[in-house]
């Protein structure tokens, strides 16, 4: 299902239009996500600390998949406060994902799927099983923030 997309709520200050005339598609958008090499995660410890760290992952059917060690600082906090902030690199283009993180379960012939597109993308010898660990985590996006020019075309994406 397709997200709604509508005008972010910006101050006034930085000239962001209020119509909606101008607005992103969502499959720019999600091919840019899909493209990106490196994303920013952005997690929160149990005290509060933020924590952000480049990761490797493959977006397929609206959500990012990735792994990590599951004793590393960025793991133990997406386990335990699963609401994230993902960026990608550019920060002119920017896209923004606000969403919730649970352990990936998925059936051999998608991880296959995974698997491929990971060796497409990062030529790491993945194979089936690396998507079939119990450390392999999905992204579903909540709120995905996106411009090519924030002045003129800033698109806010809400998911159902």
């Amino acid at each position: 299902m397709l997200p709604s997309a509508t005008r972010p709520t910006i101050d006034a200050a930085y000239g962001v239009p209020e119509h909606e005339d101008n607005l992103l598609s969502w499959g720019d958008v999600e091919l840019r996500i899909q493209q990106a090499h490196t994303y920013w995660l952005s997690t929160v410890s149990r005290s509060g600390e933020p924590h952000t760290r480049p990761i490797d992952g493959v977006w397929l059917r609206t959500a990012l998949y990735f792994s990590g060690s599951s004793k590393s600082r960025w793991f133990k906090n997406v386990v335990e406060r699963p609401l994230v902030c993902l960026n990608l690199e550019d920060g002119i283009k920017a896209v923004i994902v606000h969403g919730h993180v649970e352990h990936a379960r998925v059936e051999l012939s998608f991880a296959e799927e995974l698997a491929a597109l990971s060796n497409i993308k990062y030529d790491i010898g993945a194979t089936a099983k690396t998507y079939l660990s119990p450390d392999v985590l999905i992204l579903r996006p909540q709120r995905v923030f996106a411009w090519n020019l924030l002045y003129e075309d800033a698109t806010r994406f809400v998911f159902a």
